[in-house]
């Protein structure tokens, strides 16, 4: 809900306001979620041996080590980091080219990211039904060539329609891809691991993250937002490649 709302509501506050006002809102946003996570009360035994530097350095190893003899999650983990690569030089260039390049305002922008945002709701939603056709194997495969060729698409045109067209398909493939992915790492792993494993993977699915941010600026600087556009789509093509390593047909 908060996805859908709030780019579409965001452009709004931008157009009659300045962006000024939604980052200080944006900032109050987080604040709000702060004050929330602090009114949790969790307690577990696991919480109350006292952590140490030793121990912290071991259980980071120890989920590293696991993932790397899970070959089904080390090569899904590698698939997202180049994956996510092509995906960032997207998404870093994403409202300067609709703004720059394709001259749209703030409102329509606004109502691309809005969609997307409902888009990701119905990816979502599909991936139970797709796994009853196809293995993770395969969707995650078709849904990283698609995800990537509509990027290439929303590089290579600028009518509006088209634009929330590409955006809600990739938007559509991107959400479709994090359940299978979420899925294989909870169904390979131990309990006792579980949360080594989620962080040992988001660290090494996100480590080119800001690297592919700045080689954004850097091309979109040099050759413009549309070239950046069909370079991170392309990586998320030939990425998604990977997906059909062998041992992800025993998930």
């Amino acid at each position: 809900m908060a996805v859908f709302i709030a780019p579409g509501l965001g452009g709004i506050l931008i157009s009659i306001y300045n962006p000024g006002i939604g980052l200080i809102i944006n900032s109050l946003s987080f604040f709000v979620g702060f004050l929330v996570i602090l009114g949790l009360n969790i307690e577990s035994n696991l919480q109350q041996g006292k952590i140490t530097s030793t121990k912290f350095f071991a259980d980071i190893k120890e989920g590293f080590t696991f993932v790397i003899y899970q070959k089904p999650i080390l090569y899904s983990n590698l698939a997202m980091l180049f994956s996510l690569f092509g995906t960032t030089l997207f998404l870093t260039m994403l409202v300067i080219h609709l703004k720059s390049t394709v001259g749209l305002d703030a409102i329509r922008i606004g109502y691309i990211l809005s969609i997307g945002g409902v888009a990701a709701i119905v990816g979502a939603l599909m991936t139970n039904v797709l796994k009853r056709y196809f293995t993770y194997r395969g969707i995650l495969f078709i849904a990283g060539v698609v995800g990537g060729g509509s990027i290439i698409a929303f590089g290579l045109y600028d009518s509006f329609i088209w634009l929330v067209i590409m955006n809600a398909l990739g938007t559509i493939c991107a959400a479709i891809m994090s359940p299978c992915i979420v899925t294989i790492r909870q169904k390979l792993s131990p309990d006792h691991l579980l949360g080594r494993v989620q962080a040992t993977s988001r660290f090494m699915t996100w480590l080119l993250m800001p690297v592919s941010a700045l080689v954004a600026g850097i091309i979109g600087e040099y050759l413009g937002t549309t070239p950046t556009l069909l370079i991170g789509g392309i990586i998320a093509i030939i990425a998604s490649f990977i997906y059909l390593h062998p041992s992800l047909n025993d998930v």
